[in-house]
């Protein structure tokens, strides 16, 4: 025992190794099997976990409801009251500008317009017999206008197609009552694409610009969801009645709640769903989804290294 190999350890303890004993197994393993590898496994993992902090980004979408749009598309609404006399055209047939698409009874303005013409075509003979009438004349300029007004009411009563382009769709019907300024048609010149005009919450739009990202997912296909950029980002926070105006057609179901901004996002004329081509239509409502903020992984779990340009 005075080996000074043995100084340090109790004399039970040396007594026992010395003894053999030891063939029941050592009473301390310095490095179990594996220890190694899972060291190196988990130098491995916190050296990715690292990586994604630093160069992983998550962000935050600015998230709205949209309605598509054809800002080319030309209204046809009617000009004066009264009753659908004949539809001329029907949904999807080209048109050419001042085309006939509508028109509404003209019995009583085409019978004051004959009568007018009458007491024209009577003054005009009175005055070749007595050029020197002065009243005649005055009456035949009175009569004039009134047979001007009545001809313009009467084109009133027959709505044309202001552009050349296809009808897109028609609102009205055979002996249906309309109002002036009430939309019958629609024609689409084809000379401009579709927009998305969406509305997204107001908190957002100092992080918004046009050229961000967006996601557009349309109602109805939500294994169709379009990447694409902003085109246009509104410079004001509104509120959601004045927003819900601004969006127009399609609106009815759409909430709005809050401040909202408007963004407009350019579309392609169509998309695919399950192996189909879908066509855009005006109305269509859509979810859009803004990339309106990016940070690093790092910067999001510990704000101050942001600041501190860490």
């Amino acid at each position: 025992m005075s080996d000074p190999r043995f100084a340090k350890f109790r004399p039970e303890a040396v007594a026992y190794m010395l003894e053999g004993r030891e063939a029941h197994g050592p009473a301390f393993v310095p490095e179990p099997p594996g220890l190694r590898t899972g060291y190196q496994a988990c130098l491995v993992l916190a050296f990715g976990i690292a990586l994604v902090a630093l160069v992983g980004r998550v962000g935050d979408d600015a998230v709205g409801q949209g309605v598509v749009h054809q800002p080319s598309r030309r209204l046809v609404a009617a000009r004066t009251d009264g009753h659908v006399e004949q539809v001329h055209v029907r949904v999807g047939q080209g048109v050419k500008a001042g085309d006939v698409m509508v028109s509404l009874d003209r019995r009583e303005q085409m019978a004051l317009v004959r009568r007018h013409q009458r007491e024209q075509e009577a003054l005009l003979a009175k005055i070749l017999v007595v050029p020197s009438d002065d009243e005649a004349r005055a009456d035949l300029a009175r009569v004039n206008a009134d047979l001007e007004a009545a001809k313009l009411r009467l084109d009133a009563r027959t709505l044309r197609s202001p552009v050349d382009g296809r009808v897109t769709d028609l609102a009205v019907h055979v002996g249906q009552p309309v109002t002036q300024g009430q939309r019958l048609a629609w024609v689409d010149p084809g000379t401009a694409g579709h927009i998305l005009v969406a509305a997204v919450p107001g908190d957002y739009r100092p992080h918004l610009r046009a050229g961000q990202p967006v996601r557009v997912e349309f109602a109805g296909f939500p294994d169709a969801v379009q990447s694409l950029v902003t085109a246009e980002v509104g410079g004001l926070v509104m509120a959601p009645e004045e927003a819900a105006r601004i969006l127009g057609r399609g609106t009815a179901a759409v909430q709005l709640h809050g401040p909202q901004t408007q963004v407009v996002v350019k579309l392609p004329p169509h998309f695919e769903s399950r192996g189909q081509q879908i066509e855009l239509y005006d109305g269509m409502q859509a979810k859009v989804m803004v990339q309106a903020r990016r940070e690093r992984v790092i910067e999001a779990l510990i704000p101050w290294t942001k600041k501190a340009g860490l």
